[in-house]
């Protein structure tokens, strides 16, 4: 299902949120509980799992993954950590039936903040399986559906054409009047013809999706079915192969042979079909719209729901057919209008710059995996500034309620990336999008930099720190942190835009 504009996926930052609480957790518990066995031992591993889970969320959050899977991952981590809720209150409650009293909780809540950390990422994992095979699976049924299709239609027309053909020939030597003969090439135009586009839907060599103008295909479609339609279009891109044109070109047809109120398409001089693009900064519309009869309910049952008819039935449109699972493979979806005629909507995800996301808020997986890479290497340029020159890196660690290099260390890391993933996300907004340039992109991250300097240090943090007991001022504005966060926005920006360049070279 396409994004609407401008939308952030909120699975995603409920995964995120789900992640960073229970990791909160661990370490209160594990430091509440801790006698001979130091934090750095017991507390390290699920400090680590944990951040990992609530960055996999922001992920998650902003970039570029289908719906479903970002749903389906969410459903499951909290399902996982619902699970060991109820095993870990059953255990309780078959301990206080018993009798015993009920320590689970009072004296091993290490155990049971661990639990349910670990029920969250073992549903993270789970829900990242079930989504990749229910997306596998859902592929196959395409095929096995276009396979099914190309079988039926071959049958359905090119055997009665070849019936047709070899009928006719058998009464050439009585009658070679001209309608014979023109019958003949007219069933043989149409053999040809059909194998032709059945060749095009079902050619194997056709899989990578790029971005294909729609308006283009649209106007080749028309020009070379000659067919007089009203247009309203815009030249916008969408995520599609060249088989978009089998889409626009089906249902163009449609419209005209059956949409229409007179035969052959005359009407009182106006085109019998009007065709519009609209597009916002994450979805395109494509309308054809008819003044027919209206489309019966069989083939909009099949453009809509997707489902082949059970028999081998002309009567639905195989053409109807291939634009349903075309549009499927588009991650796209199909709508019908009828009320005093016929509108169909196909609606195909926007297409931006090949390695770009196709929503403004999307982060491709590429840029993903740069960010994510620029933000260490700047967390551990900022990290080596504040531990060497200033000393303050523990102080971190304290908000976590572990005042320690090695904690410090490591939830320094997990606030760059987040921050540094936050960073890139900005970066594809239409504002930032034109911003290419190393230069800007280093001078972006700096501005990013003192942001931060400016809330997260000089608000958010002895905000923090006062709940978890230690006096910091407020607001916490030192020339330090302002050193240290340009610093970080300097070379998370310079990282950002220097590898991002490399990438787009093109390659000999």
């Amino acid at each position: 299902m396409p994004l609407r504009s401008g939308e952030i996926r909120l699975e995603g930052l409920l995964v995120a949120l789900l992640g960073f609480g229970l990791t909160r957790l661990v370490v209160a518990e594990t430091l509440r509980t801790e006698t001979a066995v130091p934090f750095l031992v017991v507390g390290t591993v699920p400090l680590v799992v944990g951040l990992g889970l609530a960055v996999f969320g922001v992920v998650l959050a902003v970039g570029a993954f289908r719906r479903s899977y970002v749903r389906t991952v969410a459903g499951w981590t909290v399902l996982g950590t619902a699970a060991m809720t109820v095993v870990l209150g059953l255990t309780a409650a078959e301990a206080a039936l018993r009798g015993d009293p009920v320590v689970i909780v009072s004296e091993n809540s290490v155990l049971v903040a661990n639990v349910l950390l670990g029920g969250a990422v073992g549903g993270a994992l789970t829900g990242d399986r079930s989504a990749a095979n229910r997306h596998r699976r859902r592929e196959v049924e395409r095929q096995v559906d276009q396979a099914v299709l190309i079988n039926r239609v071959l049958r359905h027309e090119v055997l009665n054409s070849a019936t047709i053909v070899r009928g006719y020939s058998e009464l050439l030597p009585q009658r070679s009047d001209d309608d014979s003969v023109d019958a003949i090439r007219e069933a043989a135009d149409r053999i040809e013809a059909t194998i032709e586009e059945i060749g095009e839907f079902a050619d194997p060599s056709v899989s990578d999706l790029g971005a294909v103008d729609i308006e283009e295909v649209v106007r080749a479609e028309l020009a070379g079915r000659g067919l007089p339609a009203e247009t309203d279009l815009e030249s916008v891109r969408v995520v599609a192969d060249e088989r978009l044109g089998i889409v626009v070109g089906e249902l163009l047809e449609n419209a005209f042979v059956h949409g229409t109120k007179t035969d052959a398409g005359e009407t009182d001089g106006n085109p019998p079909v009007r065709v519009a693009i609209d597009a916002s900064e994450s979805v395109v519309h494509l309308r054809v719209i008819d003044d027919g009869p209206g489309l019966p309910a069989r083939p909009r049952g099949l453009l809509e729901e997707g489902t082949l008819p059970e028999y081998d039935d002309p009567s639905s449109g195989f053409g109807l057919q291939q634009v349903r699972l075309l549009v499927e493979r588009y991650e796209g979806t199909v709508s019908v209008e009828v009320d005093d005629g016929t509108t169909v909507t196909v609606s195909l995800p926007r297409a931006t710059p090949v390695g770009e996301p196709t929503s403004p808020l999307e982060v491709g997986r590429r840029d993903l995996f740069v960010a994510g890479i620029a933000s260490i290497v700047a967390g551990v340029t900022m990290g080596l500034y504040l531990d060497v020159v200033q000393g303050l890196l523990p102080v971190i660690g304290a908000l976590y309620g572990v005042e320690n290099p090695t904690v410090g260390w490591v939830t320094h890391l997990f606030h760059s990336l987040v921050f540094g993933l936050l960073f890139a996300a900005g970066m594809v907004r239409p504002t930032f999008r034109s911003h290419d340039g190393v230069g800007k992109r280093i001078a972006l991250g700096a501005g990013w930099g003192v942001v931060l300097w400016l809330v997260a240090a000089g608000f958010v943090m002895p905000v923090w720190l006062s709940l978890v007991g230690l006096e910091a001022p407020l607001p916490n504005l030192s020339r330090a942190g302002l050193v240290s966060h340009v610093l970080w926005g300097t070379v998370l920006g310079g990282f950002y835009g220097v590898v991002s360049r490399w990438l787009s070279w093109p390659r000999r």
